[in-house]
C-alpha cells in the first residue's frame, strides 16, 4: 500500500508540473463570468462541430481517437482547468467520458463497430432449380463462435449502437429546427452532454470547497497550536503574508507554520522573565522552504532565546534565526526590510535576496537550491 501511495504522489506531483501551468495561465486569461459556461461548450463541442471534425479526413479508429482527444478531451480538459480554484487537477473520468463523446459521434463510427464483428462461417446458399439461377448467396453461421468472440461482439454491437445515437444526437443538435425535430427529441438528444457539464461543475465547486475547508481548518489548527507555545495572531499573519508574496499556497504555508514547532511546542513562552540564558535551547525547524526539485532543503534552526527585546522584528520577543550553518531566510515582511533577527558567524557571507532571485533565473526557490548546492560543494573542498 505504501508503494502505490509512493507511485500515486509521484503521478500527481508529476501532472500537476505539467497540468498547474497551464490553470494559471487560463484562470488569468479567462473571465470569471465565462468560467461556468466553459463546461457546456466542451461537452457540446464533438456534437456541434460535425462528425468529420478532428478526422483529418480519414477513416479508422486512430481517426476516431483523434478526434476523441482533440474534439472531446482538450476542450475537457481545458474547462476544468480553467474552473476557480484549480490548482491543476484533472477529473479522469471526466476525461474519459468527453473522449468517448468525441469518437461515438464520429464519421463511420457505427459502421466500424459493426466490421469488427465476427459473424461466424459465410455458408452458402442454394440457388433456384430454374435454369438461369445461380446461387441464392451466403448467410453466416454463428454457432462456431468461440465465447470470447461471441462476448467481442456483444460489446462491438453495444459500441454500434452508442455510435448510431451519438450521430444521431449530433444530427439533431446541428439543425434544430429541422422538420419533424420536436423540443422533447431535442431535449433527449442534450440531456447526456448537459448532465456531463453540469457534473464537471459539481465536482469543481466541490473540490474547491474541500481546499478551502481543509486551509480554514490547519489554519484554525495552527493559530491554536501558536497560542498555547506562546504566540500572538500578528507572528502567525507576518509568516503567512510574507511566504504569500513568494508564491506559497495555503497548504504549504500552513506545512511550514507546523515545522517551527507550533505542534510539538518548544521553549518559547517567559513572558514574565526567568529561566537560564547561558546555553540557547534550540526549536528544531526541518525543510523550513517548500521542496524545491529534491523535496530536500538544508535546515534552520529558530532560537528561543529571550535574553534581549528585538524591537521591530516579525518574531516574537527575543527569539531569532540561528544560520550559523547557512540557509534560506523565508520570513519577513519584505527584502530589504532588515525585521528578521538572525545569528550569523565571523568570516560567513550573507547574500541579498537579488543575488537569491537572479542565481535562480528569476526564481527566488531555485536561486535558494543552488545556494545550497554551492555552499555544499565549496564546504566539501574546505
Amino acid at each position: 500500500m505504501g508503494v502505490l501511495s509512493k507511485i500515486n504522489r509521484a503521478r500527481k506531483k508529476i501532472q500537476k508540473k505539467i497540468t498547474g501551468g497551464a490553470s494559471k495561465v487560463l484562470d488569468k486569461l479567462v473571465p470569471n463570468e465565462l468560467k461556468p459556461l466553459l463546461p457546456y461548450a466542451a461537452a457540446f463541442m464533438p456534437y456541434m462541430l460535425g462528425p468529420a471534425a478532428g478526422m483529418g479526413g480519414s477513416q479508422g479508429i486512430m481517426a476516431l481517437l483523434r478526434r476523441g482527444l482533440l474534439t472531446g478531451a482538450l476542450p475537457n480538459a481545458v474547462a476544468q482547468l480553467a474552473q476557480e480554484g484549480n490548482e491543476g487537477e484533472l477529473n479522469p473520468l471526466s476525461l474519459a467520458m468527453a473522449t468517448g463523446s468525441g469518437i461515438f459521434s464520429g464519421q463511420g463510427a457505427g459502421d466500424m463497430f459493426r466490421g469488427a464483428m465476427n459473424p461466424g462461417e459465410a455458408v452458402p446458399i442454394p440457388g433456384g432449380n430454374m435454369p438461369g439461377q445461380g446461387m441464392g448467396g451466403f448467410k453466416y453461421d454463428a454457432s462456431g463462435i468461440s465465447g470470447l468472440d461471441k462476448a467481442k461482439n456483444f460489446m462491438l454491437k453495444g459500441g454500434a449502437k452508442l455510435a448510431d445515437t451519438a450521430a444521431g444526437a449530433g444530427k439533431i443538435l446541428r439543425d434544430p429546427f429541422a422538420k419533424n425535430t420536436s423540443l422533447l427529441d431535442i431535449a433527449k438528444v442534450g440531456a447526456v452532454p448537459f448532465s456531463q457539464a453540469t457534473g464537471d461543475l459539481a465536482y469543481a465547486q466541490g473540490v474547491k470547497q474541500l481546499k478551502d475547508f481543509n486551509a480554514a481548518e490547519a489554519a484554525e489548527q495552527v493559530a491554536t497550536a501558536a497560542a498555547q507555545a506562546g504566540f500572538d495572531q500578528s507572528y502567525i499573519d507576518a509568516i503567512t503574508s510574507s511566504m504569500g508574496d513568494y508564491g506559497y499556497n495555503q497548504a504549504d504555508i500552513d506545512e511550514i507554520i507546523n515545522m517551527y514547532g507550533f505542534a510539538n511546542g518548544g521553549r518559547v513562552g517567559f513572558a514574565m522573565g526567568g529561566g537560564d540564558f547561558s546555553e540557547p535551547d534550540f526549536i528544531s525547524m526541518r525543510e523550513v522552504v517548500e521542496n524545491v526539485g529534491n523535496d530536500e532543503m538544508m535546515e534552520g534552526i529558530m532560537s528561543s532565546e529571550q535574553a534581549f527585546n528585538m524591537g521591530g522584528s516579525v518574531l516574537p520577543q527575543g527569539m531569532e534565526m540561528d544560520y550559523r550553518g547557512g540557509g534560506m531566510i523565508p520570513m519577513g515582511s519584505k527584502e530589504r526590510a532588515d525585521d528578521v533577527p538572525a545569528r550569523v558567524s565571523k568570516n560567513e557571507f550573507v547574500m541579498t535576496a537579488d543575488a537569491v532571485r537572479a542565481a535562480g533565473g528569476g526564481s527566488v526557490n531555485k536561486g535558494a537550491q543552488r545556494m545550497y548546492q554551492l555552499m555544499n560543494n565549496l564546504e566539501a573542498k574546505a
